[in-house]
């Protein structure tokens, strides 16, 4: 089986500030909360997992007024309870799924 992948790295692209945001969950429903925030264009990854965070999400924006917005936009949901930013300066291993 032959797997091709595209991958554009926003780091060249017109957007340029990447994030990864942990998000914990004020009740159950992480599938909905999930697909609600997925359809937001500035998120590039969006995973439900265990630990601290309900959702881990991987955000990029055009700028940090922009990054503000979006993370706002988050916070602004009633099941979101909090977040928390990791502002990514410079990406060190970005590897496609190997399966």
């Amino acid at each position: 089986m032959i797997r091709i992948v595209a991958r554009l790295n926003p780091l060249t692209a017109d957007q340029r500030v990447r994030a990864s945001i942990g998000i914990k969950l004020a009740g159950g429903q992480h599938r909905a909360v999930a697909d609600e925030i997925a359809a937001n264009d500035e998120v590039t990854r969006l995973v439900i997992g265990a630990g601290n965070f309900d959702l881990l999400a991987e955000i990029s924006c055009k700028d940090n007024e922009h990054l503000l917005d979006t993370i706002s936009q988050l916070q602004a949901m009633p099941q979101v309870q909090a977040t928390e930013a990791f502002i990514h300066f410079s990406t060190a291993k970005d590897a496609p799924d190997t399966f």
